[in-house]
Formats: C-alpha cells, structure tokens, sequence
C-alpha cells in the first residue's frame, strides 16, 4: 500500500527542477532578444543571424535539459524501486499480522519496465519542451523584427513587447487529448506520481496473486476527485465473487487511465483479511467541497508561480518588472488571506516558487526559503572567531523560524532571517566563510541534525567555505567537507543500506545523522555533534 500524502508529496523534488528549468530557459531567451542588435538589418540578413541565433539557443536548450535529465534518471529508478517495496512490505506486514505467511515474488522485471517506461515519458517531455521553446524563441524575435521594421515601434518597446509576451506564455507545450496544456512541473508530477503508483500496484498485484488474497480495501483522501470519491476506502472481491461486495476491477476502473492507480490519481490498494475497513470513507459532498478548495489553493501556487516567472524573466531581459512584482504580492496576499480563512490547508512554499536553490539551508527537505536580505551586525577579529559563534549560536538556538550568520572570512558577519523550514543568503560571499543556522525545536523530536538541504548547499558550496555549522537547542552540529561530494548520492543512503536497517530494527538513531556519520567514516567530511558549554 501507498499512503495518499506519500503519493501526493512524491514528484515534488524532481518537479522543482523542471520548473527552475523553464525559467532558466525563459531568462536566457530573454536576454538574448534584449542583446540582438540586428533588428534593423535587412530581411535576408535578419534571417540569416536569426537562425545563428535559434542553433546557439537550441544546443544550449538541450544542454540544459540533459543536465536536468542526469539527475531525475537516477532518482526515478530510486523513488520507483523504493516505493514498490515499501507498498509491497506493507502489505506483507498486514498479511502477517493477520497469521499468514507473505510471500516474496521476485519483483524486478515490473520494477524494471515501471522505471524504463517513466523516464522514458520524462524524456518525451523534455523533447516537446525543447522544440517548444525554440518555438518560443523565434516567435519572439520575429515578433520583435516585425515591429521595429514595421516602424511601428522603436526597438526598446519591440523587446519590451516580446519579453513581457515570453513571461506571460511561457512555454506552453504538454498538449492532452482533452486539449489541456501543461507545463514542465505540472506534467512531470503527473508523469511521475503516476508511473510510481502503477509500478508499485502491478508488484502489488503479483503478490496478492502468490498470498491466495481475494479482499482488498482502497485507501482513501479527503480532496479527492468527486469520480474517484464514489469507491475511496471501500472493501472489493478481486477473484471470487461475495455477497454485498462490487468487483474490484468494474467498480474502481483500475487498469484504465481515469480509474485507480491511473493518471495522477493518489489512491492505492492493500489486503483485507477481517472484512473490517481501515480507511475511512468520507461523505462524497465533504468531500466535494475539500476538493475545490484544494483547486482553488493550487489555483493560488500557479498564479504566484507566474507573477514570479514573469519577474524573473522582464528583468533578464532589461524590462522594467514593477508591475509584476506587486502582482506577485497581491497573489501572495490572497493565498495568505485564502489559508487564513481555511486553518486546515497548510501552505506549500515549494509550489510557490521558481527560484533554484542556489544558496540555501534548510531543515526540511524540499523546503524553500524567504530571500530575505543579509543585514551586516559588524566586523570581528577572526582571531576570537568561536567566541563569536559562541555568542550568536546562543542568539538564535531557540527561534521558531531559521536564522543565519555568515562570518566571512574579511571578518564582515551578515545576519540573515529565513522561515519555519529553511534560511538563504544568496548575495553572501562565501569563500572560506563559517556559517551559523538553526533549526527551530519540533515538538516530541530530541535531535535534529543535518538533513537533505543541508547536504544539498554542502555539495555545491562544501569546499568553498571553510564549515558549517547548525544548532538545535543546546545541541551543536559542525561539518567540514573534506573532498568532492558532489556527485554523491544522498538518496541512495537513505534508502539503501542505513534506510533499510533503521527500517528493520538493526540500528536506532536519526537517518540524517547516520548518514553525516557513514560520510565521516568514509572520509569525505569531518562530522562533529556536540552540547553547548
């Protein structure tokens, strides 16, 4: 069985890399349109330097999809293969708890085939992605060609035009039979989230036929689609027939696109050997009602998205970005006030951003950051440097949002605020600079070491600053990198051998600090966990 929330949060990291990438790729079209100078040139040579201009940007395009494509292809393989076995030992788990033997089917091949077929629909992405925004590329500066040769306009507000006109389509380019369009992230969810639910429920499948199992219940979510509603955490025969029971295959639609299991859909299946329902099956109008607030909450995070793309792209390209900023303040505010209104929808600051996480702490993975500004507090003499961590760890170890002190190695400290989750200073010089932050105290959580942002900032910045350190409450944590790390995997501890023996009893402890611990005894870093004096 996969839990709805585990099938909902899954794609969210891969997903934030597409949708950096667009931007990426918007920006730097931008400022190419902004930079032409061949605008009054005849036709024939417009012509000429336009398609010098698209073979450059293509290569440089794909360059970039490729980047991004090294990194989802070996995380895809992990996600689909860590989540099959877990829905399948979950399901093992209750075969046993209710005195049965679970059974142990060799998995590989629909584990295989789960990865081969999402990546490559990744890699069909990605290919429409490129063509469309080459696309984009010549449109635009054919749009702009035309209106300065037109002598309409002057060439400033042919290129104010067309970058306005890029950041508001953006590249526009998953078309659906039903004729939805889509962008990077929102078709990489769906992609994703969906080959992981397949391949987990064909394994699924496999051992429910080995285990002899005829019940099985549906799990369910409050939010879900009114169609999918109709059967959410009910209990079906799937082989013999019983009485007051539907056929699992007829009442859910699984095997179909719109049915369980199908396109972006977040409900799985698991036994049932008592005919007693685990999940609750919610009233359908409830139900409706939570669903459109949902809608309407990512509604919100795709119109504070865009004002943000829009920004971001108006400035590359030289084009005043005043009026896009305050639309992402108003955006901003209505979702403030919308969740307001409704306590019981948290907000999601990761699907409200575009910005990659180029300099960034955090003390959740996949968390996002409020770039705040660094405030410079004074200059020190490095030479009494740990009295001063001393004194500004003491200042922050008890704060309920993550705070930062950068001590640059000229003796400058720059004081940054983040949220509840992470801190970035993006404007920091960072060469051979010790860095402070906190994570804020969890409730019921005694320890809270590094974790998967940490790691993150470390692979790109670990050999540039001198060490990293962070508190949480009384405890104190430090690491130095040591050598490259940047090619290593953090997923693959996680869920490789530590994951699996934390997950089986064979050892006790924090995951993220078993994992700083093996990366210490391997050499690639130092790791130091200490209390405050």
């Amino acid at each position: 069985m996969l839990d709805p929330r585990y099938l909902r949060d899954v794609p969210e990291g891969i997903a934030e890399y597409f949708d950096e990438l667009e931007t990426r790729i918007l920006k730097d079209i931008a400022r190419r349109i902004s930079q032409n100078d061949y605008m009054m040139t005849s036709t024939a040579e417009y012509q000429m330097h336009k398609l010098e201009e698209l073979g450059v940007s293509m290569s440089e395009i794909e360059q970039a999809i490729s980047e991004v494509l090294n990194i989802t292809d070996t995380k895809v393989m992990e996600i689909i293969r860590d989540s099959s076995y877990r829905s399948v030992q979950k399901d093992n788990d209750m075969a046993k708890a209710a005195g049965g033997e679970p059974p142990h089917p060799d998995l590989t091949q629909a584990i295989l085939n789960g990865i081969r077929s999402t990546n490559a629909e990744i890699r069909n992405i990605c290919n429409s992605m490129a063509s469309a925004a080459n696309m984009a590329f010549e449109q635009a500066l054919d749009q702009a060609y035309l209106s300065v040769s037109s002598g309409a306009f002057s060439f400033a507000d042919a290129v104010k035009t067309a970058v306005n006109d890029l950041g508001k389509n953006g590249i526009r380019w998953i078309d659906y039979p039903t004729g939805a369009h889509r962008r990077a992230d929102s078709a990489i969810r769906n992609a994703l989230r969906t080959g992981v639910n397949q391949t987990a429920a064909r394994c699924q499948e496999q051992n429910l036929d080995e285990m002899d199992c005829n019940l099985v219940e549906t799990t369910s979510h409050m939010g879900a689609r009114p169609e999918h509603a109709k059967w959410q955490g009910m209990l079906f025969w799937r082989k013999t027939p019983v009485n007051g029971l539907q056929n699992f295959y007829e009442a859910t639609g699984y095997g179909t696109g719109a049915g369980l299991c199908g396109w972006n859909c977040r409900h799985n299946f698991f036994p049932n050997f008592d005919g007693e329902l685990s999940f609750e099956h919610y009233d359908e109008e409830a139900n409706a009602k939570q669903y459109e607030l949902d809608q309407e909450q990512r509604y919100n995070e795709r119109k504070i998205r865009e004002w943000k793309r829009r920004q971001a792209v108006n400035k590359a390209g030289g084009v005043d970005n005043t009026r896009e900023a305050n639309k992402v303040r108003e955006w901003q505010k209505r979702q403030a006030d919308f969740l307001k209104a409704h306590p019981d929808l948290k907000r999601n600051y990761a699907r409200e951003s575009i910005s990659n996480r180029k300099v960034m702490l955090g003390s959740s993975a996949g968390g996002k950051a409020n770039n705040a500004a660094g405030i410079l507090i004074e200059k020190i003499d490095m030479k009494h440097v740990d009295n001063y961590i001393h004194k500004y760890e003491n200042e922050i170890k008890d704060l309920p949002v993550e705070h930062s002190y950068v001590l640059q190695a000229d003796g400058k400290v720059f004081h940054y605020t983040g949220d509840k989750k992470s801190v970035r200073f993006d404007e920091a010089n960072l060469k051979d600079a010790i860095i402070l932050h906190n994570h804020p105290i969890l409730e019921d959580v005694e320890t809270n070491s590094f974790e998967n942002d940490d790691f993150w900032f470390l692979q790109n910045y670990g050999l540039v600053i001198d060490k990293l350190r962070a508190t949480y409450g009384n405890l104190r944590y430090e690491v130095k990198v040591l050598k490259d790390i940047s090619s290593i995997d953090y997923d693959s501890y996680m869920y490789g051998d530590i994951g699996t023996a934390l997950m089986y009893g064979e050892i006790e402890g924090d995951i993220h600090e078993l994992i700083f611990k093996q990366l210490d005894k391997e050499g690639y870093i130092k790791y130091v966990k200490s209390k405050a004096k």
